[in-house]
């Protein structure tokens, strides 16, 4: 049959119409980007604190001995403001230390004389007898975040996760609380750009007795600083 110009177009146009009410769904999308913070990690000194040559009649036969502190800055720039903690970690073993209490002498932060135990000790390695040199601490104060001087610090050992605890204006590193930050005087994260963390770094050496003195013993302390998200 032949269908008349007006009859075609009409049957398209019934056709079409029938095509557009036939779809009866559609699909919304919620879209964005949650941006991952970049920051970057700089040590002064690029990260070497060089306690240079050490007479060995510093070193007592019956105690160990502090033999004073170097600093050293770590410095954080992110690129945009980003709650961070900062995390150390001992590359060295239990046994690359002394066991108990070592002498240490802080003379850059809080100066002053201190014994610690085990836990604030990182190891500074062997020497040809297989017995430990001896230790270092590190003592962290101010914090300075963008143009502020951040006075409270906080720290933890279980992570990003949970609570941080108020240290006050300083803080002895530890092998348990390898967490630590910039916390506001309401014990909130101190958010910013721009981290400096200013750290002194004391070395004590153990006896002499325990110390070949036959050939020169060199140190070998290592640590890991690391960026952590909160």
């Amino acid at each position: 049959m032949k269908l008349s110009k007006q009859a075609f177009v009409a049957s398209v146009m019934s056709v079409a119409a029938g095509s557009s009410w036939s779809q009866t769904t559609d699909q919304l999308q919620v879209v964005g980007t949650i941006m991952s913070p970049a920051c970057d990690v700089v040590l002064s000194n690029g990260g070497i604190v060089d306690f240079g040559d050490i007479a060995r009649s510093t070193l007592s036969p019956t105690a160990t001995t502090g033999i004073g502190s170097k600093q050293l800055d770590i410095d954080v720039q992110c690129n945009g403001k980003t709650n961070i903690a900062i995390k150390t970690t001992d590359t060295l073993t239990a046994a690359d230390k002394p066991a108990g209490q070592m002498s240490f002498r802080f003379e850059q932060i809080t100066p002053g004389t201190v014994n610690l135990a085990t836990d604030n000790i990182f190891g500074l390695g062997t020497s040809s007898n297989g017995m430990p040199i001896g230790g270092y601490a590190m003592r962290l104060g101010n914090v300075k975040v963008d143009t502020a001087t951040v006075t409270v610090l906080g720290y933890n050992a279980a992570g990003p996760g949970t609570a941080f605890t108020t240290g006050g204006a300083t803080f002895n590193l530890s092998q348990t609380n390898k967490y630590f930050t910039a916390l506001t005087p309401a014990a909130a994260f101190f958010s910013g750009e721009n981290f400096k963390f200013p750290l002194d770094i004391a070395v004590s050496l153990d006896m002499s007795s325990k110390i070949p003195g036959q050939d020169d013993v060199r140190f070998n302390g290592k640590s890991t600083i690391e960026v952590v998200y909160l």
